[in-house]
């Protein structure tokens, strides 16, 4: 796999309704930034955010492999993308998964500041750029 064609099916890639995901390459370090952009309700406060994380991947890992495997580098790709995939939705059910209205586990404990990780405040009905 070359770094085009690793470009190519990053940018390829959809995610659930409502969510982008933006794709970045940084040739001085060989890698992309991928980014995923949603509107979300907030766990705390009900207000619309705009939920935004990103993942930078290295991809002298799947380019220019010495073994013909080209599949196989395209599904660690692949693999890499929903591994973190299903670690942001681990941090959503642990954000809505309540006992008495009260989480149960918090992956924000203490000291929790609204729009300072990866959350943003933005108003309802706001577009993705």
């Amino acid at each position: 796999m070359t770094v085009a064609e690793a470009q190519k099916l990053l940018k390829s890639i959809t995610y659930k309704p409502g969510y982008r995901l933006l794709v970045c390459y940084d040739k001085a370090n060989n890698s992309c930034e991928v980014r995923l952009k949603a509107h979300r309700e907030c766990s705390r406060t009900g207000k619309t955010v705009v939920f935004s994380s990103a993942k930078t991947l290295n991809l002298n890992r799947y380019c220019n492999r010495l073994h013909p495997y080209v599949a196989s580098a395209e599904k660690d790709l692949m693999n890499d993308v929903r591994t973190w995939l299903r670690e942001l939705e681990l941090h959503e059910v642990d954000e809505w998964l309540k006992l008495d209205g009260k989480m149960v586990f918090d992956p924000h404990p203490v000291a929790y500041t609204p729009g300072r990780s990866y959350i943003e405040s933005t108003p309802a009905g706001h577009k993705l750029k």
